[in-house]
């Protein structure tokens, strides 16, 4: 029986000590994410002019080819933003602008990949020429909460229309 005893404290002990540096982990963490307003608007700027210039990039294709290899490179740098803003501290009360800000990101990822996808496929070669203008419904939301962030004080600017 005192060996059952032994082996039940021991599980029961290890467990709590693991719930603790779980706890403790959880708390440490939650503390490294939290920013002073002007680190995070050095972050967020430099998160923002990444996104900006990639798109700006796009936006100066002279071919076809191009174009479908830069929307394929400003995807994967929305994307990277996108990851960067999660793992980035936020000051208290900016949460929700950074989390909608990132999952517009992820989005504008999405679309710019569909639309390079889309403008290599053979079955839209006579609609080509007819294009003059590229529209991303996630650029929109980025810019709302770049917006809303900068009604919070924070000073950045919306992404550029290219």
């Amino acid at each position: 029986m005192d060996t059952k005893r032994g082996i039940i404290v021991a599980v029961v002990g290890a467990a709590l000590v693991g719930l603790m540096a779980f706890a403790v982990g959880k708390w440490a963490s939650a503390e490294e994410k939290t920013v002073t307003p002007a680190e995070y608007q050095q972050e967020i700027v430099k998160v923002r002019n990444r996104v900006d210039y990639a798109l700006e990039q796009m936006a100066e294709s002279q071919s076809l080819d191009e174009l479908t290899q830069n929307l394929d490179e400003a995807a994967e740098v929305a994307r990277e933003a996108a990851d960067d803003l999660d793992g980035m501290g936020v000051p208290d009360g900016l949460d929700d602008a950074n989390d909608r800000l990132a999952e517009a990101f992820e989005g504008l990822a999405g679309e710019l990949t569909g639309t390079a996808a889309t403008l290599r496929d053979p079955n839209f070669e006579d609609v080509l020429p007819q294009l003059n203008s590229l529209a991303f419904p996630q650029w929109d939301a980025a810019n709302e909460a770049l917006a809303d962030l900068k009604a919070a004080g924070i000073e950045v600017e919306p992404l550029s229309r290219y």
